[in-house]
């Protein structure tokens, strides 16, 4: 009877400690299968590539110089932006804020897709047309104005009356003539300088002054401009390029400002409100 019940004590021991034993291998694979899952959901970006900090949906109606920023911190270097000129009154939609975005022809992408740092990215905008950012000034406009003369010849049996009609019609530069410009917003007013390239002038103007300061310049883009004035004695300024769509201005006493490049037609708009005061 001893030895009976030894035997199943001992029995049920081994039982218990078989089924540990497969428990521990279990878990023990488990543990590794889970490892092996995550190493290969953890591949790094090569150097040739960059990922979309957002994807497409997120960017539309946002202001797309915030976006192109995004864009070029995340490494792409290939970032271009492009106004409509679709805007009218301002209605449906409202200025610089993005319509679409695609990368290298994809309009769908989502946050987090890889591309090549060189893949073209496209950020197109809502904008005002050009020529109708100085709508509202007289040197803007096309004006027809028609004349009527009138010529009476009188005779012994009729008088006849003949009326002839001119048409004279005066047209004035309805495009800009500047083909850069630079801003700095501050919280209360705007700096703007306009670059005209050809004429070799710019125009330098604060948003809350009504008087204009004109000079000549010479340079380009990729090298910078130099801008001289001739007023109180003369001085010059350096306009050189600082990358992001930016441009640094370096004044008379050595003094650096950052400004950023924007839209000729913004330009305009707001050089058209200063002419008008």
């Amino acid at each position: 009877m001893k030895k009976k019940l030894l035997g199943i004590v001992l029995a049920i021991c081994m039982s218990v400690c078989l089924v540990g034993c497969l428990d521990l291998d279990s878990g023990t694979g488990s543990s590794s299968s889970s490892n092996s899952a995550s190493s290969d959901s953890s591949k790094a970006l090569s150097e040739s590539e960059a990922s979309a900090p957002r994807s497409a949906k997120e960017c539309k109606n946002k202001n797309y110089k915030e976006i192109a920023e995004e864009f070029e911190k995340a490494g792409f270097t290939n970032v271009e932006t492009k106004g409509l000129e679709d805007m009218i009154v301002g209605i449906l939609s409202t200025e610089n804020e993005v319509k679409t975005i695609e990368i290298n022809g994809d309009s769908k992408f989502s946050k987090g897709d890889s591309f090549a740092k060189n893949a073209k990215v496209i950020i197109s905008y809502h904008s005002y047309p050009a020529k109708d950012s100085a709508k509202d000034s007289q040197s803007e406009k096309e004006t027809e104005k028609e004349t009527t003369t009138t010529t009476t010849t009188t005779t012994s049996k009729a008088t006849t009356t003949t009326t002839t009609k001119a048409t004279t019609t005066t047209t004035k530069s309805a495009s800009s003539a500047y083909e850069y410009c630079f801003v700095k917003h501050g919280p209360e007013y705007s700096i703007y300088y306009m670059i005209d390239a050809d004429k070799k002038k710019s125009v330098y103007f604060v948003t809350n002054d009504s008087s204009l300061l004109e000079g000549s310049c010479t340079g380009d883009m990729s090298n910078g401009f130099t801008v001289t004035y001739t007023i109180d004695g003369g001085w010059s300024e350096r306009l050189v390029p600082a990358g992001n769509r930016k441009i640094k201005l370096i004044d008379a006493f050595g003094q650096d400002w950052d400004f950023e490049i924007t839209t000729v037609a913004e330009g305009e708009r707001e050089l058209a409100k200063i002419k008008k005061t």
